[in-house]
């Protein structure tokens, strides 16, 4: 499960290659199918935002749901800010991501 996170961080990043969001959200998804709880995460925004995959705000949240159930910190925040933001009939454009680094895991709204 981790090679394939590994793999997905490479192809949405372009380390290595070009930058391939539909690949990355494949690899995402392997990863989190394995229990890869980063991954999990990381699928799940990417299909709240449609980042490489088709946008589907129902399955992402189920895909969340399950990261913030497993631990994972962002998981938590980004359900917490999609309920904040349908609280007040959104904000943005919708378009969240998911980036990290060794130790470290960032997002943001676009």
């Amino acid at each position: 499960s981790r090679g394939a996170y590994n793999l997905a961080c490479s192809y949405r990043d372009g380390e290595g290659g070009a930058v391939d969001k539909a690949l990355a959200a494949k690899c995402f998804r392997m990863a989190g199918e394995r229990g890869h709880i980063q991954g999990v995460t990381c699928y799940g925004l990417a299909l709240m935002s449609g980042d490489g995959i088709k946008r589907d705000v129902v399955e992402g949240k189920k895909w969340l749901k399950k990261g913030a159930d497993a631990g994972d910190e962002l998981a938590v925040q980004q359900l917490q800010m999609h309920e904040m933001m349908a609280a007040f009939g959104g904000m943005g454009n919708g378009n969240i991501s998911c980036s990290s680094s060794p130790g470290m895991m960032s997002f943001s709204l676009g």
